[in-house]
């Protein structure tokens, strides 16, 4: 059966909201003006929160870094456990499963012995996209079912944004194997808890995936009247979402069922986007799609085009991959001293 790709959200973020500049702004000052390492772990945590929670970027090897320095420094159980989960999900973001897992699992522990809740089901779901990733669909359900079970007490603050992951995984799941009922379920009570949440990230992710729902149901003019919503609220919050791009997975749709001239309009407003925000993973998607739209209407030059422009380092607007990851040197030998 095909599969059906979704928006994931990754599981690390404890705002409720979008983060306003003016917040990230005070943190930093804040952070200029902070020597105590403990305060500086603190302020760091919530500065990688609230720009992740942005939904349009991502924490790099220097942030992974400095918490994993000050956690080995103090040697405290409860904060490597938060820096390994930012290393794994750092990792999951490269691509690199392995150590990605390496990561996560080291943090299981460490969160189990300090009994945080919050951090433990935290791990569990960012283990099992890490799975659903690698394609491994056993051990991804597993991992969602642990993090269910190991949610913080109904009555802690950050339980609905933690249940609301867990809900959205478990619809993303069975709408994946074809399950749409199941995936409805989940999708509906993830939309409920968001009521309360009024998160523009939820709300543009249960959109992706009634979406996908009522595709599989056959009802094609209700999944593109969800894709929209997702995609408008990705382009009117967000600019674009790394982690399963409404407007990606809506290009995706527009091909699979041979809407090719919108899907062009929506690729080259993607491909546009890319070279504004400078981000590859939207650029050489919208390449990709390009060239298949443009053989698809019989287009051969523009669709070599942009083959070619897919397979070239013409779209990269970050560092190569050959700039040195400070992080791998100190990684190696990063292990629980508390």
């Amino acid at each position: 059966m095909k599969k059906y790709f979704i928006v994931v959200c990754i599981c690390l973020t404890t705002c409720h909201c979008i983060a306003q500049n003016q917040y990230v702004d005070s943190l930093k000052s804040l952070l200029v003006n902070t020597q105590k390492p403990i305060y500086r772990f603190d302020l760091l945590n919530k500065l990688g929160e609230r720009t992740f929670s942005g939904g349009s970027a991502r924490v790099d090897s220097a942030f992974c870094l400095q918490l994993l320095t000050i956690a080995q420094d103090l040697k405290n159980d409860s904060l490597l456990a938060i820096s390994y989960n930012w290393l794994g999900n750092y990792f999951s973001w490269n691509s690199n499963f392995t150590k990605a897992l390496e990561y996560f699992l080291k943090g299981v522990p460490l969160a189990e012995k300090v009994k945080d809740r919050r951090r433990l089901s935290s791990l569990y779901l960012d283990i099992s996209i890490v799975f659903n990733s690698i394609n491994n669909p056993a051990d991804e359900f597993k991992y969602i079912t642990l993090a269910a079970l190991n949610l913080p007490d109904k009555n802690d603050p950050v339980f609905p944004f933690m249940n609301i992951q867990v809900k959205t995984l478990l619809s993303k799941y069975y709408l994946y194997h074809g399950k749409p009922d199941s995936a409805l379920h989940y999708a509906q009570i993830a939309n409920e808890i968001n009521l309360s949440l009024k998160s523009k990230f939820f709300e543009a992710v249960v959109n992706a995936l009634s979406a996908g729902v009522y595709e599989q149901l056959g009802d094609l003019d209700l999944a593109e009247v969800y894709f929209n919503k997702a995609v408008f609220i990705e382009d009117s919050t967000f600019r674009f979402l790394p982690n399963g791009s409404p407007k990606i997975i809506f290009s995706e749709f527009l091909i699979r069922h041979n809407k090719l001239l919108p899907a062009l309009t929506i690729s080259l407003q993607c491909l546009a986007g890319s070279r504004e925000i400078k981000n590859n993973e939207l650029g050489l998607a919208s390449a990709g799609f390009l060239q298949e739209i443009y053989y698809k209407l019989g287009i051969p030059d523009s669709a070599y085009y942009f083959s070619r422009l897919s397979g070239t380092q013409g779209l990269c607007f970050q560092p190569g991959k050959n700039q040195r990851d400070p992080i791998h040197g100190i990684c190696r030998t990063a292990s629980h001293t508390g």
